[in-house]
């Protein structure tokens, strides 16, 4: 008898379903939101990425903009549940991109939304 090779389509599957099942829908497209996922994005990608986000001054600089961005977020009227809501997401996002690519990958993907969502 003769075993089925299923070779990496299982697991890619798996994947797919894990990612598409750890996914807590649409994040609200409001301006408010956008600046909370900004200001969340920047605190994550300083603290957790280090080694993509450069030297000190970058931390520093990646710091002083989610202060900003959260700034912002509340004059633009952000509650908690905004700053609670992005955390998620940008956490999930990561961690999916990580499970995809590593680590590295993850943490570029991250600054390279960053990157265009901040111009």
């Amino acid at each position: 008898m003769r075993l089925i090779e299923w070779g990496p389509r299982p697991f890619l599957v798996s994947i797919a379903v894990f990612l598409g099942a750890a996914c807590a829908g649409p994040v609200p497209d409001t301006p408010a939101q956008k600046a909370a996922n900004r200001a969340v994005g920047f605190q994550i990608a300083a603290s957790d990425c280090p080694r993509q986000s450069g030297g000190f001054n970058d931390r520093r600089e990646m710091q002083s903009l989610a202060a900003k961005n959260r700034n912002d977020a509340i004059d633009l009227g952000a509650t908690k549940a905004n700053f609670d809501l992005a955390e998620r997401a940008v956490r999930e996002r990561l961690a999916a991109s990580m499970v995809i690519g590593g680590r590295e990958y993850g943490c570029n993907e991250l600054l390279n939304s960053l990157a265009i969502a901040s111009t």
